[in-house]
Order: C-alpha cells, then sequence, then structure tokens
C-alpha cells in the first residue's frame, strides 16, 4: 500500500467514524430547581434523582464527620 492509498483508506476511515458519531442519540437532561433559601439557581447536567442521590450522600458523610468530631472533642476534654 502506497502512500495515497493509505491516506485514501485513512480519510474514508475518518468519514464513517464522523458519519456514525453524529447518528449516535445522546440524551441531555438539564435540571433547574428554585432556591430555597436565597442561594443561587441550580443548573446541571444530570438527572433530578442523581442528584438527590448525591446530595444525600454528602449530607450522610457530612454528619458522621461531625459526629466524629464531637465524639474527638469528647474524648480530648474528658482526658484533661
Amino acid at each position: 500500500m502506497n502512500g495515497d492509498e493509505w491516506e485514501l483508506t485513512r480519510a474514508e476511515a475518518e468519514k464513517r467514524s464522523r458519519s456514525q458519531t453524529l447518528k449516535t442519540d445522546i440524551l441531555r437532561t438539564s435540571v433547574i430547581g428554585q432556591p430555597t433559601r436565597g442561594e443561587l439557581f441550580l443548573i446541571a447536567a444530570m438527572d433530578s434523582a442523581y442528584l438527590v442521590r448525591r446530595e444525600k450522600l454528602r449530607a450522610m458523610a457530612y454528619l458522621a464527620l461531625g459526629l466524629a468530631s464531637v465524639a474527638l472533642c469528647a474524648c480530648v476534654v474528658i482526658t484533661l
């Protein structure tokens, strides 16, 4: 295969790849939520179920961190 044949084959493969990529359906979901405490609007490229799950996990993590901090402080105060 010479250079010209290679370039022709490469160009055809690129053309096929681009046409298949453009035909692929892309689902885009945006969620806009009304803030309740004066925050800015929440605009996300995710569905609402994912956002709720993510925020619940973060809330549980921060709660656990807070409880661990309180327990650590209590242990330090007791040992003094």
